[in-house]
């Protein structure tokens, strides 16, 4: 027994046999089986399937709470722009009722406080597929003006008595709501 054969001499025939290791391999030396591989990827497979409606709603939320926290943030800038530059600010807010530009704002400045007001560069937004401005006392036929004056006082053209809510809708039912207090304060509530 020489080597890596070895020859076995029997009464008929004479034949060679590999010759085994003596050490035996470990399982992880061997590898998979195409079985096993998949039903790995079945297993896997079917996690995803059962998770993607939960990270589908969960990206949907995300969503809405970004657009609601974005306008807060506008708002609250242009009321803050309004007392350092003394220059009347407002934003337009169109909802899904809005004629035009359905799920939009924008928001315009008055340098010489005079009514007459002009859309400031690069403050024109739309809102994520999907995501809704839904109907409110804030609105009339679809369009909100929230207006800010020298002093940081927020007002509405439509609704007298502050605060003014704005809420926003995702695909899947989240709401939340921004609510605006005559004072400046503004916060966003999920409801």
């Amino acid at each position: 027994m020489f080597g890596i054969c070895q020859v076995q001499v029997s009464p008929c025939v004479q034949f060679i046999k590999p010759m085994r290791s003596r050490t035996p391999q470990s399982r992880l030396q061997r590898g998979f089986t195409l079985v096993e591989a998949l039903v790995v990827l079945a297993l896997i497979g079917i996690l995803v399937l059962i998770g993607m409606p939960a990270l589908f709603r969960l990206f949907q939320n995300l969503q809405v709470k970004t657009a609601a926290r974005q306008v807060a943030a506008q708002i609250r800038l242009a009321r803050n722009n309004s007392v350092t530059q003394k220059a009347p600010h407002r934003m337009v807010i169109r909802n899904k009722d809005a004629s035009t530009n359905i799920n939009t704002y924008v928001v315009e400045l008055d340098p010489e406080d005079d009514g007459s007001y002009t859309i400031l560069p690069n403050l024109d937004f739309r809102l994520p597929p999907g995501i809704v401005i839904e109907d409110s006392p804030v609105f009339n036929s679809g369009v909100a003006t929230i207006s800010m004056d020298t002093r940081g006082i927020i007002t509405s053209a439509s609704v007298t008595t502050p605060p003014y809510s704005i809420d926003f809708k995702s695909p899947n039912g989240l709401t939340l709501r921004i609510q605006i207090h005559i004072s400046g304060a503004v916060e966003v509530q999920t409801l």
